[in-house]
């Protein structure tokens, strides 16, 4: 059965719960060698982020690299990562470095990246809505645990909570944030740190739900020089810590409509907080797309080369 966005949204605690109990009970080998090269494109381009960026902060030489990139020799070991299995660019990347180790993340075995993949590392059981939700959410905690089992040999037991801070920030709304995005005609989306990849995959949401011009940036990035366009009419969402949340205190003072999300959100590790930061964003995108009368049920311009059949 295929869900609506709304209730894709509202079925990731579930998928969350599943999706990590799938993870323990998979046999995942062990990642030859001292490089790998995490990819994906889209949503599961974002959803990489905060796992490489643990594992470089553990000392481990981890790298994120766009399919097109990726390359036979760059690395001892690939993580491929594709929600529904069927990007054709990561299915081309998989094919290029055949005969390396090949970690599929993907939602089911049968798809064509993860049969060309040397193993596979499972998702949630319930099919993701066309626009992700519960797929990119699942995505990011199978990375965040895959990254923990390269560094501690198993994952930790925050994983076992975050169904549960999920199901918070579904309770408390995300009215605020609503009101925003209705509002806006643009859309500036900055995170640092651990929360970079959240603001890559929210600019996405919004602009396939929305039809939002939506654009994102790492928070140093929007500091030398795409700050200045920031004024009356503009529309920020910020995600971070206390940098972050002075960039939003600027952005308010040159007129700009602005929210942060992250202090309001329950507390969480680093590569858990990814999970909870794209909640609100999508509760918004769901309580706005019916106010207009948009079809979230899947992108109005699709591509015939970005899918491959499954």
């Amino acid at each position: 059965m295929t869900l609506t966005f709304a209730e894709g949204v509202e079925a990731q605690p579930e998928n969350l719960r599943t999706a990590r109990e799938r993870f323990l009970a998979a046999e995942i080998a062990p990642l030859a060698g001292d490089t790998v090269v995490f990819s994906g494109i889209g949503a599961s381009w974002h959803a990489l982020a905060g796992a490489v960026r643990a594992l470089q902060a553990a000392g481990r030489r981890a790298f994120a690299v766009p399919p097109e990139d990726v390359r036979a020799g760059i690395a001892d070991a690939y993580v491929m990562v594709s929600q529904s299995g069927r990007s054709a660019e990561a299915l081309a990347a998989v094919e290029r470095v055949a005969g390396a180790p090949v970690l599929a993340v993907c939602s089911s075995a049968d798809s064509p990246v993860a049969r060309a993949a040397t193993g596979w590392l499972p998702l949630g059981e319930l099919e993701d809505t066309p626009l992700s939700t519960l797929g990119y959410t699942a995505t990011v905690q199978a990375l965040g645990m895959l990254c923990e089992t390269m560094l501690d040999g198993r994952p930790g037991e925050e994983w076992s909570r975050a169904p549960g801070l999920v199901a918070e920030v579904l309770a408390a709304g995300a009215a605020a944030l609503g009101d925003l995005l209705a509002g806006a005609r643009t859309l500036d989306l900055v995170g640092g740190g651990a929360h970079r990849g959240s603001a890559g995959a929210a600019a996405l949401l919004v602009r396939e739900g929305l039809r939002i011009p939506a654009a994102a940036e790492e928070t140093r990035q929007y500091l030398h020089g795409p700050l200045e366009a920031v004024g009356a009419g503009s529309a920020c969402i910020v995600f971070g810590g206390e940098r972050e949340r002075g960039l939003a205190a600027a952005m308010a003072s040159y007129g700009a409509a602005t929210a942060v999300i992250g202090q309001e959100l329950p507390a969480a590790c680093d590569l858990v907080a990814p999970i909870l930061d794209i909640v609100p964003v999508q509760l918004a995108v769901a309580r706005v797309g019916a106010a207009n009368g948009f079809d979230l049920a899947g992108l109005q311009r699709p591509q015939g080369d970005t899918k491959l059949a499954a």
